[in-house]
């Protein structure tokens, strides 16, 4: 069922997914029996055009997204993530859990309370995985894998190559 009147345009699907309106410029899109619900509509999402700047702010949520003068940042509140860009710079962390990621000037990158650690500093690359099976790391042209509670344990050292298999748990 389509209608369009006087500019205004509504589109449902009955017995299905979806249900699309827009009224008066504000827009609603359902989608029953299903998984997601997008209100544009008093309240939760709001897209804002204003001389080239964008703004797209979800309230009372999770996600605000600002662009402004080129610079973007991207926070969800209550929650998991922020995302900050600013002059080049990324920074994303992830509050009360799991991740922390910051690239600062090309530097690190880290997962807390987790399995990786990564950090690339001068040109030096460590990554490790904790709790796990592998810890890989690059210092200063030397390579090491090992991996813990498992097979075999690899290492490049100044161009002479060992390779050791454990015995299994």
């Amino acid at each position: 069922m389509m209608k369009e009147y006087k500019g205004r345009k509504r589109m449902k699907e009955y017995k299905g997914r979806r249900r699309m309106e827009e009224y008066k410029g504000r827009r609603r899109m359902q989608e029953y029996k299903g998984r997601k619900r997008m209100q544009e509509y008093k309240g939760r999402r709001r897209v804002q055009e204003y001389k080239g700047r964008r703004r797209v702010q979800e309230y009372k949520g999770r996600r605000r997204v600002e662009e402004y003068k080129g610079r973007r940042r991207v926070q969800e509140y209550k929650g998991r993530r922020r995302v900050e860009e600013y002059k080049g710079r990324k920074r994303m962390q992830e509050y009360k859990g799991r991740r922390r990621v910051q690239e600062y000037k090309g530097r690190r990158v880290e997962e807390y309370k987790g399995r990786r650690m990564m950090k690339e500093y001068k040109g030096r690359k460590r990554m490790k995985e904790y709790k796990g099976r592998r810890r890989m790391e690059e210092y200063k042209g030397r390579r090491r894998m090992q991996e813990y509670k498992g097979r075999k344990r690899m290492e490049e050292y100044k161009g002479r190559r060992r390779m050791k298999e454990y015995k299994r748990r």
